[in-house]
């Protein structure tokens, strides 16, 4: 007797041919009959395809689809649209929206799977940060929670505002395949945290938060960090003071409104090289302190290598 799928983990993905089979050999070392995997893949243009197929060919429970709109760019909208597509293609009660660089720990879908026995809209899944290529540990546990923790709907500002920011990453969200399917979801495509905005534009009954890291992130390596700057000082923001569910002091806990007047953080994103010259002219030029608007202008004139080596 085929057992009814009980858990499915999509992925969305593009251009990661170096890096998603050994993703899939995380995953297809813990695969059962009540799990499947179905990854969307946005328009890759180098080898995942191909060695996606190769795992599909050997494990049933992979599912390999080609994202309708395909793309040779990675953007905000494409990731969106392919993370809801493959939540609406997936057959399980449960979503566990995956990473397609990062791995997981072992005996992590059992772990996942023995938690929804408890019926729960979403779990939230600690990560364990480490470098690029997993030699080095840079966080044992992100968040840094001792025990599991529960929320619910009297608790909803206590969860945002000690979450909140932790749900930027993709691979720690679980949630329930109904509650994604019933809330409004294109008003979130082009954000870039089509997840978030799932999650966060209503409360939620029953939340759980596990304390143990199931997966192991391989910090640096993603897609977007070319367009960091508009993501974290732009889209973000204004993702999160959009939503009415949340109260200025939840979100403020998550991100301040305008993260781009800070000096610091300019500071920072012209260290990494994020911030430049032109992106002061795209985005700030326009802001009316003229103090601002000098500060700024400096900022951005400064070599990367002084910044960056000032904040090494």
């Amino acid at each position: 007797m085929t057992l009814a799928t009980k858990l499915s983990i999509c992925i969305p993905t593009f251009n990661r041919g170096r890096f998603i089979g050994e993703t899939l050999d995380s995953i297809t070392s813990q695969l059962n009959d009540c799990v499947e995997v179905v990854i969307v893949d946005g328009g890759s243009t180098d080898s995942t395809e191909a060695i996606v197929r190769g795992y599909a060919s050997r494990f049933r429970q992979i599912r390999y689809l080609r994202s309708k709109l395909g793309s040779t760019m990675p953007s905000n909208e494409g990731f969106d649209r392919d993370c809801n597509f493959a939540v609406e293609q997936a057959q399980g009660d449960y979503c566990w929206l995956m990473t397609d660089d990062d791995l997981l720990v072992e005996g992590a879908i059992d772990e996942v799977l023995r938690r929804t026995d408890q019926d729960p809209d979403l779990l939230f899944v600690c990560a364990r940060v480490c470098s690029v290529d997993f030699g080095q540990t840079l966080e044992s546990s992100m968040p840094r929670l001792l025990l599991d923790k529960r929320f619910d709907r009297s608790s909803w500002t206590a969860f945002a505002s000690e979450l909140g920011s932790q749900l930027t990453f993709l691979g720690g969200v679980v949630i329930r395949r109904a509650i994604w399917l019933a809330r409004e979801r294109s008003c979130y495509f082009g954000s870039g945290f089509i997840h978030v905005g799932v999650i966060l534009s209503e409360p939620l009954d029953h939340i759980v938060a596990l304390a143990r890291p199931l997966v192991v992130i391989r910090y640096g390596n993603a897609l977007w960090w070319p367009r960091a700057f508009d993501i974290w000082m732009d889209h973000w923001p204004r993702l999160i003071w959009s939503f009415a569910s949340l109260s200025d002091t939840a979100k403020a806990a998550v991100t301040p409104r305008y993260p781009f007047k800070s000096a610091r953080r300019l500071l920072w994103y012209r260290a990494v090289g994020a911030y430049s010259l032109d992106k002061y002219r795209q985005r700030l030029a326009s802001e009316p302190s003229f103090v601002y608007r000098l500060v700024a202008s400096m900022i951005a004139r400064i070599p990367v290598a002084v910044t960056n080596a000032l904040y090494s």
